[in-house]
């Protein structure tokens, strides 16, 4: 393929919120989907306050939502309130969700790419995620991401032949940052002792979404056995290996289940096995699960 016969996949009619950085990944989409007539586009810019000069980004976005007609929205973070990725990620989206609601859209569309689905799943298998964290990036019917079959490297060059602008923001560059390391350091070193290492982790990926669709079909089957409150005598029933996937869905459908290790679930399927009524197990991200003589409930704490 030309790189400038680049294009996606029409998005179907209404509106939409995008996230613009001003880098060249969102850059790039946003051009490709301005040539999409049907849909109407909100571009919204999240400032993390985490280096100096971000509004100049901020006023590059601005600029170029103006040169397209799209309306701009825009919020900046309080300076020294974000101190990592994960806090930085969690405010971007809230950002995004709460823009979505606002203006009443569809769904939100970001710039995500190849190189993010390699080192999304690359960074999920060093944590100990199980399986699922190698389909994790991938499009959903609120958020849509109409780059993942294209390279860093593509996106560059479209942008070059199509004389798009776009800002760099230097933190990119900072290995310090664990995204950043697995994309300066790791992945390069893994794909020049093997040329095919992106093209095997890929196919690998796409045999597990095929299969993805028919675990979770299965799975709901099981949730409908046992019950809405989780009833343990049939929990305890289940291989080990199905009980960790049904651990695993019920922690994932709690937008703050903390950090979602395969030992998080072990932990939580023997707790569910094992437990007197009565016992609570405090999962993280403000969640515990409580065990009752004959269910188990998950809660917030308070």
């Amino acid at each position: 393929m030309l790189v400038k016969d680049m294009r996606i996949d029409d998005i179907k009619a209404g509106k939409y919120v995008i996230a613009v950085s001003g880098g060249v990944d969102s850059m790039v989409l946003l051009e490709l989907l301005a040539k999409q007539k049907q849909i109407e586009l909100i571009v919204a810019h999240f400032d993390h306050s985490m280096r100096l000069n971000s509004d100049r980004d901020c006023n590059f976005v601005s600029d170029a939502a103006a040169s397209y007609g799209f309306k701009f929205v825009t919020e900046k973070a309080k300076p020294g309130l974000l101190k990592n990725e994960a806090s930085a990620r969690a405010a971007r989206y809230e950002f995004l969700e709460k823009t979505s609601k606002d203006n009443k859209c569809t769904a939100i569309v970001t710039a995500h790419h190849q190189d993010d689905v390699v080192e999304t799943m690359l960074i999920n298998l060093w944590r100990g995620t199980s399986w699922r964290g190698l389909t994790s990036l991938k499009s959903a019917p609120n958020r849509i991401r109409p780059l993942l079959d294209y390279s860093k490297k593509q996106l560059v060059e479209y942008a070059q032949d199509q004389n798009i602008d776009w800002r760099e923001d230097p933190t990119n560059q900072d290995t310090n940052y664990l995204r950043n390391h697995f994309r300066h350091v790791v992945l390069p070193r893994l794909e020049k002792t093997d040329p095919e290492f992106r093209t095997s982790l890929l196919e690998i990926r796409d045999q597990l979404i095929k299969q993805e669709s028919g675990i979770d079909s299965e799975l709901a089957n099981l949730n409908e056995w046992l019950g809405e409150d989780l009833n343990r005598s049939r929990f305890a029933q289940l291989p080990h290996a199905v009980a960790k996937e049904v651990a695993a869905q019920l922690l994932r459908h709690e937008p703050e289940h903390g950090k979602l290790s395969t030992k998080t679930v072990e932990k939580v399927v023997h707790f569910a096995k094992t437990a007197k009524a009565g016992k609570t197990y405090q999962v993280g991200g403000g969640l515990a699960l409580t065990s009752g003589r004959n269910n188990l409930e998950l809660k917030r704490l308070v």
